[in-house]
């Protein structure tokens, strides 16, 4: 009983440790900038084009300011078609590449369909699985511009890493959405006139198999939030 409790607190403080990544760009090197062309890139993906990314030296170009008149309600699969091509072009030979987390932001709305940003966090385990690299890639559609981010290396924790299963997603970031409409967000973000954010956060090896969903106010520290499992569909509101 001793050996295991030493090791559940070993566990606990190697999932709060500096060595995990937490998708902050603070914590990352930033390294490429690239212009993207929202209303064609998901199409030009999936006929198997490539020179869908355009290199940019701006930095300030990355930004969450509209340069569209039209909207892109990406979902969660269209944000990995653009990520995975990504992530897949600054890998090279590397293939071995698992999500470690995802984040989908979103305004609210009367009619919610798709996300306005996506932060999407990879990870790799290299040198004989004794550290891993990280890469960090933001997406923003209706500005048309992707960043994206690495940091190498990690040290491994104990128990390794919790990635996202996509293979055994049940939920998808969009179908928590409507769950969390079902179950009060609608009632939550109706009473603000709609004044309000949705963040929809998954990271296993720091939250868990769940999406939380955040409807936050813009005006006041009011929220409602909810987790709902990956896997399963189990759900829980947050009190």
């Amino acid at each position: 009983m001793i050996i295991g409790g030493i090791l559940l607190v070993i566990q606990y403080l190697h999932d709060r440790g500096i060595n995990y990544p937490t998708g902050s760009a603070y914590e990352l090197d930033v390294v490429d900038y690239y212009e993207i062309a929202p209303a064609t890139i998901l199409e030009d993906l999936n006929l198997g084009k490539t020179s869908v990314f355009q290199p940019t030296d701006q930095s300030s170009t990355v930004t969450v300011t509209p340069n569209y008149f039209d909207s892109f309600p990406w979902s969660q699969s269209d944000y990995l078609l653009v990520s995975d091509a990504l992530n897949k072009l600054k890998s090279k030979e590397s293939s071995d590449w698992k999500v470690y987390g995802m984040i989908f932001n979103q305004s609210c709305q009367n009619e919610l369909a798709g996300f306005d940003s996506a932060e999407i966090t990879y990870f790799e385990y290299y040198k004989q699985q004794e550290s891993y690299r990280v890469h960090q890639i933001d997406i923003y559609p209706s500005s048309g511009t992707v960043s994206f981010m690495e940091k190498e290396p990690f040290e491994r924790p104990l128990f390794g890493l919790k990635n996202i299963n996509l293979n055994l997603l049940f939920v998808s970031a969009d179908a928590a959405v409507q769950k969390a409409e079902e179950k009060g967000g609608k009632e939550f973000r109706l009473q603000l006139n709609n004044a309000c954010k949705i963040i929809v956060v998954s990271k296993p090896s720091t939250g868990g198999n769940n999406w939380v969903v955040s409807y936050l106010a813009n005006h006041s520290i009011d929220a409602f939030e909810i987790h709902i499992n990956l896997y399963t569909g189990w759900y829980k509101i947050s009190l």
